[in-house]
């Protein structure tokens, strides 16, 4: 139904304005943009690179309150989540190139220029958010062979400012939110802080009942100084707090079941939680036709998973996770900053300790599996310390305003020492190993880029680039075995238009990439162990379209459609030959559509359609889930100094899962993604 319901819901959005471009003496041209994703200010419509652009005002319109909305507005990209957002396990697929709940993550995530090991974190206070899609190794490095998300947050300013938020909805669901904004000593000194709390009791229930299964909590909070000393230099200081406890960690039911919300069938509710802190010192100075960038970071973020991990009401097996990062960084930057010039060059170097401790814990009730053996336990303890160095640069130069060459090249070293202790009383005896191991990963990292300006509305582009997930070591089956890093080789063509005077913007990309030295997550016949092993070669090619239009100033539209194809072309696994199946936790197709309507005296409706296609959960490819569909829409009302909105996401109630891996006796259990959901919001401003 929901498929014929879509283009009434456009139908309605466009109600009492033409849909055709209106005169273009209007003044409804679409906003300039400009980003910073490839460490440079730019206008997203001159970057020859396939990127998506949130303002804050797209933000706010869409309640993009957490990274998992982000996922939802552009294309090729997907988020497979096992649980709330403290949980350790959330990972993204990008073009097909793909991660897992072990080794490193393939989408780099960075807040203001700093990278975060944990993907899924609550926004707020959000100026901007931009996601790269392809390799973007030569100026990120390490683990963004997929792409890289960057969240700007709203910068401290000199005019003060303040804003409440309070929200309720379905499933007893609460916000609370405020931000303070201004000037705090003499006129150079000035200070943003923003929090928000949020609240459910979660949409799972048991069989037995009980319908708080899944309550979470979410806590953010960042504090932000800048000093302008003098005219040409810029320093800002900022400190963040994330705490996102859940009592109830279960959601997995069988995927044969008729309504996965509601048959959660475990003996062990489990738990989870999050706590992260960073801090960030960012010096920005101005030199004669050049700027110099420092920014010194550091992060700790700490995890807790305690889980039925079989998924059914008999005690098999339980598996109790702690993980701890800590990461300190610091980058420099030096690049020119002569606007009239067509020579630009950007050259940095980065350093790196990050140390990741691990700490798994297993019970097993070997009883319960046929055997006489009783209660056994497994524990492996790790610690990665891991030191990394870079050195990056990229230069471009423009040849009569219209053709511009691009080239850069990284070179990334990253030593890894690993330490690990393993314990078990299980099957044969007691057993307790221990060791110590390291090594060395170094990588090149290319790119080469052409674009051509065909006129002040038509931009042209091919580039190729390569990206890398750096090696390590199993921590869990295998204790200590090494994995190589795995590479991706991007091929991209593109182009980048305007219409009818700034009012329609297209973007158009073709890509191919080659996946080689693959990092493979296999699963053990226990359940709970899995290891990592670099098996065969892979490759992803698709399309994608996006356009964002404002035919009148009562109405915005934007979209986007991709398409890939991520095929194993090279993978032996068990003796089989699994060449030619679809890469796993990879859709075939993503699909978005938005439309804004603004109504008289303050009022405006929007209308959000998404489609995700068929997801293959195994290399096998025989267990999978079809395409689905959701729509949201959301009514507001703005004054002069406030906003009154009602909202409402997944309208239909569509049934799908976020995530599907095999429980006891080896079915398939799936997550169920967020049923129907209502709410109000209220914001309120001062200035």
């Amino acid at each position: 139904m929901h498929r014929h319901l879509t283009p009434l819901l456009l139908i309605v959005l466009s109600l009492g304005t033409p849909v055709a471009i209106a005169d273009p003496a209007a003044d409804h041209v679409l906003p300039t943009l400009t980003v910073t994703a490839e460490k440079r200010e730019g206008e997203a419509r001159r970057v020859p690179a396939s990127i998506s652009v949130l303002d804050a005002s797209q933000i706010e319109e869409a309640d993009i309150d957490e990274t998992a909305r982000v996922f939802e507005r552009a294309p090729n990209i997907h988020l497979t989540r096992t649980g709330p957002a403290a949980s350790f396990a959330t990972f993204a697929t990008v073009r097909g190139i793909t991660s897992s709940m072990g080794g490193s993550p393939a989408l780099g995530f960075y807040v203001d220029d700093v990278y975060y090991p944990g993907l899924d974190i609550g926004l707020q206070d959000i100026e901007r958010i931009e996601v790269l899609r392809g390799p973007q190794g030569t100026l990120y490095g390490r683990n963004t062979e997929a792409g890289v998300i960057n969240v700007v947050t709203k910068r401290p300013g000199h005019v003060p400012e303040a804003r409440a938020e309070a929200g309720y909805g379905t499933f007893d669901s609460a916000t609370l939110a405020a931000m303070v904004n201004g000037p705090v000593a003499m006129d150079n000194v000035f200070a943003r802080l923003s929090a928000r709390y949020q609240h459910s009791e979660g949409y799972f229930e048991t069989v037995e009942g009980d319908d708080e299964v899944g309550a979470w909590s979410r806590f953010d909070g960042r504090l932000g100084v800048r000093l302008t000393p003098t005219p040409d230099l810029d320093i800002d200081l900022s400190l963040d707090l994330q705490r996102y406890p859940s009592d109830h960690y279960v959601g997995f039911a069988p995927l044969t079941a008729s309504d996965r919300r509601q048959y959660i069938d475990v003996d062990y509710l489990g738990e989870t939680d999050k706590t992260a802190t960073g801090s960030a010192l960012r010096i920005e100075q101005q030199l004669d036709g050049m700027r110099l960038l420092s920014i010194t970071a550091a992060r700790d973020e700490s995890f807790l998973t305690d889980i039925d991990a079989d998924f059914t009401a008999v005690d098999l097996f339980r598996l109790r996770l702690e993980k701890d990062v800590r990461l300190y960084s610091q980058e420099l930057r030096l690049l020119s900053d002569r606007a009239d010039s067509p020579l630009r060059w950007l050259f940095g170097a980065y350093l790196f300790a990050e140390e990741d401790a691990r700490d798994y814990r297993t019970r097993l009730n070997l009883g319960n599996m046929g055997t006489p053996l009783g209660i056994g336990h497994i524990r492996q303890r790790s610690t990665t310390d891991t030191l990394g160095t870079a050195l990056f640069g990229e230069t471009s130069y423009t040849f009569a305003e219209r053709l511009t060459l691009t080239a850069g090249l990284r070179w990334d070293r990253q030593t890894k020492d690993f330490d690990y202790r393993q314990r078990a009383d299980a099957f044969t005896g007691y057993v307790d190993i221990s060791g110590n191991t390291d090594e060395t990963f170094t990588a090149w990292l290319p790119k080469f880029s052409l674009s051509y300006a065909f006129d002040d509305d038509l931009l042209g582009y091919a580039t190729v680039s390569r990206g890398f997930r750096s090696g390590g070591f199993n921590d869990n089956e295998n204790l200590g075995t090494p994995y190589d890093s795995e590479f991706t080789t991007n091929y991209e063509i593109g182009l980048k238009s305007t219409w009818f005077d700034r009012r329609l913007q297209l973007d158009l990309a073709l890509f191919q990439i080659d996946w080689t030295e693959r990092q493979v997550e296999v699963l053990t016949p226990v359940g709970t162990a899995f290891y990592i092993e670099n098996a065969g070669e892979a490759r992803s090619r698709g399309v994608e379209l996006e356009f964002f239009a404002r035919p009148t100033p009562r109405l915005d539209l934007s979209g986007s459609v991709g398409y890939t194809d991520a095929e194993l072309t090279d993978y032996i696994r068990a003796g089989i030959d699994l060449g030619g199946k679809q890469v796993v936790d990879a859709p075939e197709h993503t699909a978005n559509l938005s439309a804004t309507y603004h109504l008289d005296d303050g009022w405006s409706l929007n209308g959000r359609f998404r489609s995700v296609g068929r997801i293959f959960f195994d290399a096998a490819n025989t267990v999978s889930q079809d395409s689905y569909q959701v729509i949201d829409a959301k009514l507001s009302h703005q004054g002069a100094r406030y906003e009154i909105a009602l909202w409402g996401r997944n309208l239909l109630d569509e049934e799908y899962v976020t995530r599907a891996a095999q429980g006891g006796g080896n079915a398939w259990y799936g997550m169920a993604g967020e049923p129907r959901t209502i709410g109000i919001e209220g914001v309120w401003y001062w200035d």
